[in-house]
């Protein structure tokens, strides 16, 4: 057992340093906006994860030399800190049961997409699961206290993201199971710890405690009905909490030369091995209580949940965790094409993911701000990603929902608003004073994700009622793009 933690620990911290080492250089909009929220606003309440940048608040009080760093990196690297201690926690439970498999299912969850991903990133998915680990760590002990201790961590969840609330009903339920209701009814109070602590968040930030809670829906932020895109998304981002599968590979085949290629069928190759391999030594699983009342409860409920968000694969952050200690506690397969397999995705989602999202500059969303700010302060820019742009601008100037940054027509019509309000918007500008100047970001050559196959229309469609001069440019992925300056109505 000893020699299990000991490779739990080193193939961990392996782990932390690629993740310190490679952060993500394309920061989601939400990851740029809860740095900027930090950096101005430090006791924010988030209605879906409270304890984040109160936590962040309360490290940089105990140490301010970290004041002196960027934020976003800063943010960055605790994150992949943190996914470095999930991964020994993870390797801790399995070396109580199935000590062979330590090594294989530590490698399978660090080297999994879905994971890397948000390890490398300003998210708020490290945080929860680390302390879902952890209160699984003690109820998988068996040192006096345990239930309490894993109530305290099961609450800690919660309150670094509200969905690990289903992560509490599987420890819930598990407990039930295997100890009783007596027992059962300990973990239970960590929703009563969880609801006290919101009571306070929301009397905060001025809200009732029911709209505070669900403060997204009430916002228009969550879809709530189901669509056909909740049945080919959830797949996908399945998928992709594995693997790495996206637009920018077909750029990078045709750009890089055949090295890329080869490099691909290569990392290809060795998965479709990997995989057959797994799948020939399948077995009949054990009948593990850990299995069956709380890994696949929790796998469950969080993937049913994901669905229910679109398929949305923030969502599914936990999914290889709970499946490889699945593996390791039903014995699905042997431990050596488990470790095998997690080779192989190691290889494929460095080569397709973490390098290109470290070494590239996909859309340009900094050089277009640093071209922009210097143009006087009475002009305008148009955005197709205007979120993203207003939270950059957030972040570096402290200046919130800046109304000089403007939704485009068709990112309007994108989130289900009318392209006619923006166009407005545009008409009113333009004939306000004759100082005012309106830029437009061409962003027609998007990269295929997930945004541009749920994009209610096509780029450029509503913007080219607009007569338009280009005046400068800056270079993404997908080459040089133009900015115009729009100079009124066709």
């Amino acid at each position: 057992m000893g020699s299990a933690r000991t490779q739990a620990w080193w193939i961990a911290a392996a782990f932390a340093c690629l993740y310190l080492l490679l952060p993500n250089a394309n920061p989601s909009s939400d990851a740029v906006g809860y740095a900027a929220t930090q950096r101005w606003d430090s006791m924010h309440c988030s209605a879906h994860h409270v304890l984040y940048h109160l936590w962040w608040t309360l490290l940089l009080q105990l140490f301010p030399i970290l004041k002196g760093m960027d934020l976003l990196s800063l943010m960055q690297a605790g994150n992949a800190l943190a996914a470095g201690l999930v991964l020994w926690f993870s390797g801790l439970i399995v070396s109580r049961y199935r000590a062979e498999y330590t090594g294989a299912v530590v490698l399978f969850i660090g080297a999994s997409f879905g994971f890397m991903r948000y390890a490398t990133e300003n998210e708020t998915y490290i945080m929860p699961l680390l302390f879902g680990v952890l209160a699984l760590w003690f109820i998988t002990g068996t040192f006096r206290g345990k239930w309490w201790w894993s109530a305290l961590a099961l609450a800690l969840a919660m309150l670094f993201h509200q969905s690990y609330v289903f992560w509490w009903m599987a420890a819930v339920w598990y407990a039930f199971r295997t100890e009783g209701i007596k027992k059962a009814l300990i973990p239970s109070s960590a929703l009563l710890l969880t609801a006290l602590v919101y009571q306070a968040a929301a009397m905060a930030e001025g809200e009732p405690l029911w709209r505070f809670v669900f403060h997204d829906v009430y916002e228009g932020g969550v879809q709530t009905s189901i669509s056909l895109k909740n049945f080919y998304m959830t797949p996908v981002s399945l998928l992709r909490s594995f693997i790495q599968v996206h637009g920018y590979m077909l750029w990078s085949w045709k750009h890089d030369g055949a090295w890329s290629v080869l490099l691909s069928i290569a990392a290809g190759g060795l998965m479709v091995y990997a995989g057959v391999k797994l799948l020939r030594n399948l077995r009949k699983p054990d009948a593990a209580p850990l299995w069956k009342h709380f890994l696949l409860p929790a796998l469950v409920l969080h993937l049913l949940f994901a669905f229910y968000s679109e398929g949305n694969a923030e969502f599914m952050v936990m999914i290889p965790l709970l499946l490889a200690l699945g593996m390791a506690s039903g014995a699905f397969f042997p431990a050596r094409p488990v470790f095998f397999t997690g080779l192989a995705l190691l290889f494929w989602n460095l080569i397709q993911g973490l390098l290109p999202w470290h070494f590239r500059d996909f859309y340009g969303h900094g050089q277009l701000l640093a071209k922009w700010v210097k143009r006087p302060p009475d002009w305008y820019l148009v955005s197709e990603e205007p979120v993203m742009m207003r939270n950059l601008y957030y972040y570096h100037f402290g200046v919130q929902d800046s109304r000089r940054i403007l939704e485009s027509p068709e990112w309007a019509v994108s989130k289900g608003k009318s392209a006619d309000s923006a166009v407005a918007a545009m008409e009113t500008i333009l004939a306000s004073s004759f100082i005012n100047k309106v830029w437009y970001a061409d962003y027609s050559r998007y990269l295929y994700n997930r945004a541009a196959a749920t994009r209610a229309v096509m780029p450029s469609e509503g913007i080219n009622r607009f007569r338009m001069e280009a005046i400068d440019s800056f270079r993404n992925m997908n080459g040089m793009q133009h900015i115009y300056l729009v100079e009124g109505r066709k």
